[in-house]
Parts: structure tokens; C-alpha cells; sequence
């Protein structure tokens, strides 16, 4: 079990790094958003993060699965807003950022949450081990992103990283009802 959710974090990971790699190319190049604009995207996305681990505080004990298939879905949508829909205003595109950085909290702490959980006794092993794998997945997910850039564009960019994460959720989404409740919730 403790593979299938190492495939999870390194697929949600490198979605999640290939695309926030080039934020900034995607708002002062596909969004011509102003320097003092792109700040405050960045910093909108870091408070929904903050935002996101308060809601992991809240509701990861009682429903791990329904926590980490949230952030998934969220991050998902939010690519997929992203690079399908035109989000040339300002407000309409703050808020698809501040969704996928409470997506991205969500995500991080419920991986954390069930590795530990499933862990057990091996907790501190297994959780160096979703460090390695977090760490190899933003390298993987920043070459991802440069390979998509060099032969597309962005939005194609974003595409690939929402159907990433997707795939991921599917996979979340697929093990909850293959086993039982008691491992994941």
C-alpha cells in the first residue's frame, strides 16, 4: 500500500512542480500580469496554502481520503481552468490560484498523514522516503515542464499537469474502494 501512495505523492508532485515551476512565465507571459500583480498572485497562493493546512487540522482526522481527494480534485480543476479557459481577468484568475495553493497544502499534508498512518512503527522511515521522493518529484516536475514548454505552450503545459493529477486522484479514488475505510480515513 505504501507504494501505491509513494505513486500518488511522485505523480501529484511532479503535476503539482511542472506547472508551479513556470507560474510566473504563465502570468507575465500568457496573463501580461503587471510585477507588483504577479506578488500578489504569489502571495494569494501562499495564504490559501496556510488557509488549506487549517483545513487539514479541521477535517484530516476524520476523513483522510475525503482531505487528500479534495486538494487533488481542486489542483486538477484549477490546471485545467487554467489552461482551457481564457482567466483574463484579474479576480477570476486570483481565485483559481488561491484554489490550487489550498489544493497544493491539502495535498502535501494528507500524503504526510497517510504515509505516517500507514506506516505505523515505520513511520520515520517511510516519511524519509516521501522526502526523497518529494524532492526528486520537483526536479522531475521542473524538467517535465521545461520538455512540455520547448515543443508547446503553456496552457498544453498546464493540460499535462491537470491530467497528471488527475490520474493520481483515480488512483486515490480507485484504492478507497478497494479497501478498507479504516487505512486511508
Amino acid at each position: 500500500m505504501l507504494r501505491r501512495v509513494y505513486i500518488i505523492a511522485a505523480l501529484s508532485i511532479v503535476a503539482h512542480f511542472a506547472a508551479f515551476t513556470y507560474i510566473e512565465v504563465l502570468l507575465s507571459g500568457e496573463y501580461s500580469v503587471s510585477s507588483e500583480w504577479v506578488v500578489i498572485y504569489l502571495f494569494t497562493f501562499g495564504g490559501a496554502g496556510l488557509v488549506g493546512n487549517v483545513i487539514c487540522g479541521l477535517f484530516i482526522d476524520r476523513s483522510l481520503a475525503s482531505v487528500l481527494s479534495t486538494g487533488l480534485l481542486t489542483i486538477g480543476l484549477s490546471f485545467g481552468l487554467i489552461s482551457l479557459v481564457p482567466l483574463h481577468n484579474e479576480y477570476l484568475l486570483l481565485v483559481v490560484i488561491a484554489a490550487w495553493g489550498l489544493g497544493g497544502a491539502m495535498l502535501f499534508v494528507a500524503l504526510q498523514t497517510w504515509i505516517i498512518r500507514l506506516a505505523k512503527h515505520n513511520a520515520l522511515t517511510a516519511s524519509a522516503i516521501y522526502a526523497a521522493i518529494f524532492n526528486a518529484a520537483i526536479g522531475t516536475g521542473a524538467v517535465l515542464g521545461s520538455g512540455v514548454l520547448s515543443i508547446s505552450t503553456i496552457n498544453v503545459l498546464f493540460l499535462v499537469a491537470s491530467f497528471i493529477v488527475l490520474v493520481s486522484l483515480s488512483l486515490v479514488i480507485t484504492k478507497h474502494h478497494r479497501t478498507a475505510d479504516v487505512v486511508i480515513d
